[in-house]
């Protein structure tokens, strides 16, 4: 199975993302663009995992859920990776919420290192991807664009982290929930 560890975000902030992208889609050609419905931010990839490791990989996100009050998240501002004269990646970054998002990362990561998944070689960047270029190549146009482009800084609350199953087609990748955990909703008792 094809897995991957997220946050999902409120439809109002994926209707505003894919506003967002409609707007640089005139501008970036070559560009695949992320599906409203797939828009997510992304905790951890684990690529190919065996039916197997399912429950332990389960057991470590509950337990991530319990050491998680839910937090609030907000748009920030519009990037590229590896940035914006070659981007490979267009994001939005957080504005609110980014503390709380690292943490959780580093829970991620922390509770799946010893189920024998590598931890991740650069430091975690929160953000939502929203289009992939085929090819990195983009004029001046396109990167005044990006860089001048505003996003509503919209607010969501999670309450939830959301183990996924990724799943290849012709039409692009189709996401289904295999397991969702709610975040704790008593106070901390010093976890």
């Amino acid at each position: 199975m094809r897995l991957f560890i997220a946050l999902d975000i409120s439809d109002e902030m994926k209707d505003e993302l894919e506003r967002a992208s409609k707007r640089l889609s005139a501008a970036a050609q070559n560009v695949k663009w992320v599906r409203k419905e797939n828009i997510h931010l992304t905790l951890k990839f684990l690529g190919e995992a065996p039916e197997e490791e399912v429950e332990n990989i389960k057991n470590v996100i509950s337990g991530i859920a319990g050491k998680t009050a839910p937090y609030s998240i907000s748009l920030g501002r519009l990037g590229a990776f590896p940035g914006p004269s070659r981007p490979r990646v267009i994001w939005v970054g957080l504005g609110k919420g980014v503390e709380e998002t690292v943490r959780a990362a580093g829970l991620v990561e922390d509770g799946l290192e010893p189920l024998g998944f590598p931890r991740e070689a650069r430091p975690f960047s929160g953000h939502l991807t929203i289009g992939r270029f085929r090819v990195p190549k983009v004029d001046r146009a396109f990167q005044e664009i990006l860089l001048s482009e505003k996003i509503k800084p919209l607010e969501t609350r999670l309450e939830n982290i959301v183990l996924y199953q990724s799943s290849l087609s012709r039409a692009g990748a189709v996401y289904t929930p295999v397991f969702r955990a709610e975040f704790r909703t008593e106070p901390d008792q010093g976890i």
